[in-house]
């Protein structure tokens, strides 16, 4: 089964302890920095930064929790696989007295958070725009939140975590920081459950948690993070959703599945590989919404694109491969895509919008697509096109429209590829805006990964031309220069 566990302690399966039996080996940290726990070394636990990384002036991974999913099977087990959580930062064995504590009602605190989350912070997550009534965050995980567990802790760890933003009250990070522990701790129990482990409340959690991490981790913790709660979430919905392609999805399981969908797909991009979850068949709009129809049809190639990356490589040595047939038909249809004709159906600044946000994904899965096939793009002229394109197409629609929460994967792809300074002037500004209007630290984040692909492009300019600049693959030079992926949230 899927067992989320420690990173660095060993699966506890019930087996007999023969500890007695052997002789005494050193004890390693549980509770240093990550640097020093992977090299064995004890650690002074200094914060922010340890000691032994300062003096050998090497970089400290911080002490942030860290998790990770990986197949066990109980001893005579026949059963499916189901995931089982255990905290990362501690190893404490499944049945710990922790999990199993009293659950109180919510503080007053407590209490403001989680109407914080409703009032606010789910209308910043979501592109309904819908009243927080209507907003699909609240409509699918309202009641599942008012029910003492890990989605409630995550949502109000997230809560805690966007006001420390706001306030730059360090207390209220403190406040993050332990639901989050909290979380961990009762995710830890319910997927253990054979029966909790398929419940919708779980599930949301898991992807709740994926969701906090894009937006709120820091920069060392977030591909390791991100790539575990997919792992871990595409287990859990691979278990519940298969043998049901006969029965129709609820209208809640429908909107869990389309937010692990949306996030599968992009983190595909960047880690140029294919989803983790390839039967999206039933994801038919981004957050279950019917207005958003028709940009995940193209969030549907962009995830047949990035399944090129694997067909590129299988077909590298065979002539007339399928690569280049496969290719050919994503972009037809991709240009199927086009705008709509003008008319009653587009009247409304909404309508607009929408099919502006459509236009900037269908030129940004241009720019993907031609990165992929040719391995060109700026100063490409027809990667140029699509770039002017694009950024038209994300202008006609405010900074401070719920659809700009979806903006992040079109502006950094036709950012990266843009060369003209007032291009790059505008991109800037951009996440500036939406930055300002909505305070999560990844969008400083992705900002800053930007600009350091520009500086690559004009480095390669500099010594090879624009031939050179055009092979920069913006993906891989973060990869490279900064060892992780891009988070596009």
């Amino acid at each position: 089964m899927p067992r989320f566990t420690d990173t660095s302690t060993h699966v506890i399966d019930g087996s007999t302890d023969t500890t007695s039996l052997r002789p005494r080996m050193r004890t390693r940290t549980r509770t240093g920095c990550w640097t020093c726990r992977e090299a064995g070394y004890k650690c002074d636990e200094q914060k922010p930064f340890c000691g032994r990384c300062k003096r050998l002036e090497i970089r400290c991974q911080g002490y942030e929790i860290r998790c990770r999913w990986r197949p066990v099977r109980p001893q005579g087990s026949t059963s499916q696989h189901r995931p089982v959580a255990v905290d990362s930062s501690r190893s404490p064995s499944l049945g710990s007295r922790s999990a199993c504590l009293p659950v109180n009602p919510l503080s007053s605190r407590d209490s403001r958070l989680l109407h914080y989350w409703t009032a606010n912070l789910s209308g910043l997550l979501s592109a309904s725009g819908a009243p927080s009534e209507n907003n699909p965050f609240v409509v699918h995980l309202g009641a599942m939140l008012l029910e003492p567990g890990s989605l409630q802790s995550v949502v109000l760890s997230m809560s805690a975590s966007h006001l420390a933003c706001l306030t730059n009250d360090s207390s209220l990070q403190v406040v993050a920081d332990r639901h989050q522990q909290t979380a961990l701790n009762r995710l830890r129990t319910l997927v253990g459950d054979p029966v909790q482990s398929r419940s919708q409340a779980t599930l949301a959690a898991v992807l709740m948690m994926l969701v906090s991490t894009r937006l709120f981790a820091d920069e060392e913790d977030t591909t390791h993070c991100v790539a575990n709660h997919l792992q871990g979430a595409s287990a859990m919905i691979t278990q519940r959703f298969n043998g049901r392609a006969r029965a129709p999805l609820t209208s809640t399981e429908r909107f869990l599945l389309s937010v692990f969908c949306y996030h599968d797909i992009l983190s595909s991009v960047s880690r140029g590989a294919s989803p983790l979850w390839e039967s999206t068949s039933e994801f038919s709009a981004v957050e279950d919404i019917a207005h958003t129809r028709r940009i995940t049809a193209v969030l549907h190639l962009v995830a047949r694109i990035s399944q090129l990356q694997q067909l590129k490589i299988a077909d590298a040595n065979l002539p007339g491969c399928s690569f280049h047939v496969t290719a050919a038909a994503i972009e037809i249809s991709l240009q199927g895509l086009g705008p709509l004709s003008s008319g009653d159906s587009r009247d409304s600044s909404r309508e607009r919008e929408i099919e502006s946000t459509v236009q900037a994904y269908r030129h940004a899965a241009f720019i993907y697509l031609y990165r992929v096939w040719f391995d060109v793009g700026a100063p490409s002229p027809t990667t140029l096109e699509h770039v002017e394109q694009c950024l038209s197409a994300l202008e006609e629609v405010p900074a401070t429209s719920p659809l700009a929460s979806a903006h992040g994967w079109p502006l950094f792809t036709a950012g990266c590829e843009s060369i003209l300074p007032s291009q790059r002037d505008l991109v800037r500004a951009r996440f500036d805006q939406m930055y300002a209007t909505r305070r999560f630290p990844s969008l400083r984040r992705i900002k800053g990964d930007m600009e350091e692909v520009w500086t690559r492009k004009d480095a390669e300019q500099r010594v090879a031309g624009l031939d050179g600049m055009s092979k920069v693959d913006c993906i891989q030079v973060i990869l490279h220069r900064r060892g992780r992926e891009v988070n596009f949230t």
